[in-house]
């Protein structure tokens, strides 16, 4: 279902909605949950159904998820990861233990058919939880922007770790990789709002 719009400035009847509907998984932009979280609907009412919540298109907070959890503490969250430029998830964080309201909710692993690397400016791997930039290449890599060959060339860049001519998505945005082999998001090398 395609939830209507005016639902999300009345949380009561998003919740009603659901539980009608009788939805089990959502799929959303990290603002609709965060918006669902600071309303204080989830002390009220839940989505009764609901199994499975994946988010992704910013980065999910811990506070956040942690209000869905204490509501609902038996449905499975799914961080995701990825720009519109890898054609939307390149990585997948299945939320697997507790976080503090602080900490960073990793992005997790690569998906199938992707590969996401971690390098630095000159293109070369970094170590194990240093910074770098997240680099991706593989299926559902887009060709480059519309009429805008400079900009192409400047962030889609041959992959420097194979002899044959493939591409990776150099994608501004800096991470690093945890204990866990999970990529952690950290900040933008540039001054883009995500």
């Amino acid at each position: 279902h395609i939830i209507p719009k005016k639902f999300f400035m009345f949380p009561t009847m998003l919740i009603d909605f659901l539980n009608e509907k009788k939805v089990t998984a959502l799929t959303w932009a990290t603002s609709g949950f965060n918006l669902v979280s600071s309303s204080g609907i989830l002390q009220k009412k839940i989505p009764m159904h609901l199994k499975k919540v994946a988010v992704g298109g910013e980065a999910m907070l811990a506070a956040h998820l942690n209000n869905w959890k204490r509501a609902m503490p038996d449905v499975k969250y799914v961080n995701l990861y990825g720009p519109t430029e890898v054609t939307v998830d390149c990585t997948y964080y299945v939320v697997d233990k507790d976080f503090a309201d602080t900490d960073a909710i990793p992005i997790g692993k690569a998906c199938e058919n992707k590969e996401v690397m971690l390098l630095d400016e000159n293109l070369l791997p970094v170590k194990k939880g240093e910074p770098g930039e997240i680099c991706v290449r593989g299926i559902g890599l887009a060709n480059g922007y519309y009429n805008e060959p400079e900009k192409t060339a400047e962030v889609f860049v041959k992959n420097p770790h194979t002899l044959y001519d493939e591409r990776i998505y150099k994608t501004g945005d800096i991470g690093k990789e945890d204990d866990d082999g999970n990529n952690i998001f950290q900040a933008r090398k540039d001054g883009q709002i995500k």
